[in-house]
């Protein structure tokens, strides 16, 4: 395999494991250093289950429903982002079996800024595909596919 390009996808490895640059992002737009502080051991599973979490209630089991994570796994990071203030859990008077969640002014907060850095990253993505012919592009693709296939099925 070509060396730059090997290197290239080991660099493209590394960054999307530790995900450094996207949560530096989302701190440095956030606006309360509060917050700022209590999102330090946020990680992008703990954001793609806040994403799913809206300003109306939402049944625990909706979420674990959405998500390719086990129930436990939802629960221990429901706990954690419920300890950082960011949702809170509530029972619902008709039913108080199942536990509903609420994002709370900072959950409503963080998840705008992670929506925006989203939006950030998409619209860059849309320019530098200018750069490309549709032809190139649809090998571009192919590629990627193809590398993501095998970051799954790592055995």
């Amino acid at each position: 395999m070509n060396e730059e390009l090997l290197q290239a996808l080991r660099e493209f490895r590394e960054r999307d494991d530790e995900l450094d640059i996207e949560h530096q992002w989302i701190v440095d737009h956030l606006e309360s250093v509060n917050l700022k502080k209590r999102t330090e051991t946020i990680n992008s599973s703990d954001l793609g289950v806040l994403s799913l979490i809206s300003e109306r209630p939402i049944a625990l089991k909706e979420i674990v429903s959405n998500v390719s994570m086990t129930q436990g796994a939802v629960s221990k990071i429901i706990s954690k982002l419920e300890k950082k203030g960011l949702i809170e859990r509530i029972k619902r008077p008709t039913n108080q079996k199942a536990i509903y969640l609420l994002l709370t002014t900072d959950g409503i907060e963080l998840k705008k800024v992670h929506q925006q850095m989203h939006l950030d990253l998409d619209r860059k993505y849309a320019q530098l595909e200018d750069e490309f012919t549709p032809e190139q592009l649809a090998v571009i693709l192919e590629f990627i596919q193809k590398v993501n296939h095998l970051r799954y099925d790592i055995k």
